[in-house]
């Protein structure tokens, strides 16, 4: 599991994961940094802990996100279809905001 709390974990991913993906999730962080941002720059903004955007690295880590996970603090599952991948997008209730799961082709 990587968690990404700033733009400096983004982009360590490159090289870990797909083009696509990093590709996808530089996009997802864009939309939370206007937002959440409180005036900072892009390379200074840190999102909290409870709001850091997770990703799901293999099965085992899917299947324990879900057992830990009671179906009140599940928010929603999205299936996002890029060019050549498919993620799952999971919200999860986490003091009282969503936190943003990401799990390639799982």
């Amino acid at each position: 599991m990587k968690m990404i709390y700033c733009l400096k974990d983004l982009n360590n991913l490159a090289g870990d994961l797909p083009n696509e993906m990093v590709n996808y999730l530089r996009s997802e962080f864009s939309s939370l940094f206007e937002y959440l941002s409180n005036g900072e720059e892009i390379q200074e903004f840190k999102l909290p802990t409870y709001q850091a955007m997770v990703v799901i690295e293999n099965e085992k880590e899917l299947d324990m996100l879900f057992k830990k996970t009671s179906e009140i603090e599940l928010e929603f599952i999205d299936g996002i279809h890029l060019e050549n991948i498919y993620i799952k997008r999971i919200g999860i209730q986490n003091f009282q905001d969503i936190q943003l799961h990401y799990a390639l082709n799982l």
